[in-house]
């Protein structure tokens, strides 16, 4: 009778163990991978592929600027709808530009993560940015699910 006592207790102080772990590796599980500095090999690609990028942005910016800077005496304005139009083409103009601009300061900023080592590391959450995504948009600054969270923030502003 004692000796089942004690085997029921022994038994149920191994069942407290495996149940306190198991808690401890849903918890883990949760939380996503830890951040690790990326492998030198892939920060190097990333690095070439967005200076690539970052150049061909500002002569895209740099032509644009150019063509904005054309003197209206010299553009023959027509009439009333050929007005409206150039106005139409210099807004957006101004506003895709605007967006590049924005994308071009992002790429800068990858840049800056690169040489800091906190490339891959999503900056909301801290976890590690998935290779595929970075892949796909390798200036990103976010996870999914951190953008996710982030976009509608940015669209009410």
């Amino acid at each position: 009778m004692i000796k089942k006592l004690l085997q029921a207790l022994r038994g149920a102080k191994k069942t407290k163990k495996a149940g306190i772990r198991g808690k401890t590796r849903t918890a883990a599980k949760k939380e996503g991978p830890v951040f690790k500095p990326m492998a030198a090999s892939y920060l190097k690609k990333f690095k070439k592929e967005l200076v690539i990028l970052q150049q061909t942005l500002s002569r895209k910016l740099e032509e644009k600027r150019n063509k904005e800077l054309i003197p209206a005496t010299e553009m023959d304005p027509g009439d009333d709808a050929d007005v409206a139009v150039q106005t139409y083409e210099k807004e957006m103009l101004f506003e895709i530009s605007g967006s590049e601009r924005g994308t071009l300061m992002e790429i800068e900023e990858a840049l800056y993560r690169i040489e800091n080592k906190t490339f891959s590391q999503c900056q909301r959450c801290k976890k590690v940015i998935p290779l595929k995504r970075l892949r796909v948009l390798p200036y990103t600054k976010y996870c999914l699910k951190c953008q996710t969270l982030i976009e509608p923030i940015r669209a009410s502003l």
